[in-house]
């Protein structure tokens, strides 16, 4: 039909027809492993990156962050969210 929209990929029968086979093998890449001299991984986001800001009663963490132009990271939550840090 003329105004129909056009199928993305051909129907499974005709999958022979596209050059190569439709799937691509990709040979080991599920066996991955860290290199034996390697070391692990540094923190992300750097704790460095760390800026505190206070929300105002009943403003949520996003919205006090986006006032003071900063992105609310959950990565550093553990960091923030606990006794000492509060008090």
């Amino acid at each position: 039909e003329f105004c129909g929209p056009e199928a993305p990929f051909p129907p499974a029968n005709m999958s022979t027809d596209w050059p190569g086979g439709v799937l691509v093998g990709m040979g080991v890449s599920g066996l991955v492993s860290w290199a034996a001299n390697s070391t692990a991984p540094p923190c992300w986001p750097p704790l460095s990156a760390l800026r505190l800001t206070m929300s105002t009663e009943g403003q949520s963490c996003v919205d006090a962050c986006r006032s003071s132009d900063l992105v609310c990271e959950p990565a550093f939550f553990r960091f923030v969210n606990n006794k000492e840090a509060l008090s």
